[in-house]
């Protein structure tokens, strides 16, 4: 199990880390599923593909792609080919902004170039749209929240009509799922809506990471002693849910004791760890003190000086 930590710390740093050195995700990612434990990482992106139902040469909607590259300064107009306008101050017009990648939206950023006056605005995907503002926003920059039930891929701008409302860029944030390979973790991790796949090798529906018994189907996940070792590939039934075991559910004295006083004993490995020596190390023979005499017996070393006695 530790190393199943080491490994889901591991993926989740490496994802953080490409997030906070890119920004903008230019890969490709895959919805947000509620229903299903992802990997989810914050991004902000801005729009990399526009269109409007109206605009003036010099001042296409493309112009309202990318980062911002005007002043902050909404009193005076940057010029052309830097931000987008309708063909007059008194037309009411909508600017739809598309996204590199679909997140679950956290808020927009907008960025005015000059005269600004925005009265709606929506956020949508190819299937679905919602309204999340309706009113009047005259800030030459401003943020707000977004709430949607659906990942967003695409806000759109409408003017008040009575302004030029030069856009400069929004920026939009939220969370997306970063595919990866999909690892035995309890998270999706290839972002397919599926936890797990692939890794249940006795296919009894228990993903063998959280299976006590990933070599033998056994659905119930009975386990009489507590072992953490499942009844179904338990062979030493009995032992105790405070000792620990081996993969077959032996502490270290019921692993041990079969050997009796063969060199077994000396070259038998409990967990399997230790395959290249030669003398593991784990179990040695003792003589038992017994009525009349003395008994050899395997018994684990750590306990050899008091079974000797």
């Amino acid at each position: 199990m530790k190393i199943v930590r080491l490994l889901k710390v591991m993926v989740f740093l490496s994802i953080l880390l490409y997030a906070l050195a890119y920004g903008q995700m230019e890969n490709s990612t895959a919805e947000i599923n509620p229903s299903v434990p992802q990997n989810l990482v914050d991004i902000c992106q801005y729009a990399d593909q526009a269109t409007a139902t109206s605009e003036n040469t010099g001042s296409e909607a493309i112009y309202a792609t990318g980062v911002p590259d005007c002043d902050t300064d909404c009193s005076v107009w940057s010029g052309i080919q830097k931000s987008w306008n309708p063909t007059n101050w008194n037309t009411i017009a909508n600017l739809t902004l598309h996204y590199p990648s679909s997140v679950s939206a956290r808020n927009l950023t907008f960025h005015g170039d000059y005269d600004i006056c925005v009265r709606r605005i929506w956020v949508s995907n190819s299937i679905e749209q919602l309204e999340v503002f309706s009113g009047e926003k005259r800030d030459c920059t401003f943020t707000m929240s977004i709430s949607a039930p659906f990942d967003v891929d695409k806000i759109i701008l409408e003017t008040c009509g009575y302004s030029w409302t030069s856009t400069d860029a929004v920026q939009l944030c939220g969370k997306v799922c970063l595919p990866s390979d999909e690892i035995c973790d309890g998270v999706d991790n290839d972002c397919d809506a599926q936890v797990d796949e692939g890794l249940d090798q006795d296919s009894d529906e228990i993903a063998d990471c959280f299976d006590n018994c990933p070599d033998a189907r056994n659905q119930d996940q009975a386990d009489s002693d507590s072992d953490g070792v499942g009844d179904a590939c338990d062979r030493c039934q009995g032992s105790s849910s405070e000792e620990e075991v081996d993969q077959n559910g032996c502490d270290i004295f019921q692993f041990c004791e079969p050997f009796y006083c063969s060199f077994q004993c000396l070259y038998a490995d409990w967990k399997g760890n230790e395959p290249l020596q030669k003398y593991p190390n784990d179990c040695t023979i003792v003589l038992k003190v017994r009525e009349g005499g003395y008994e050899p017996a395997c018994v684990p070393t750590i306990a050899s000086d008091q079974c000797a006695n």
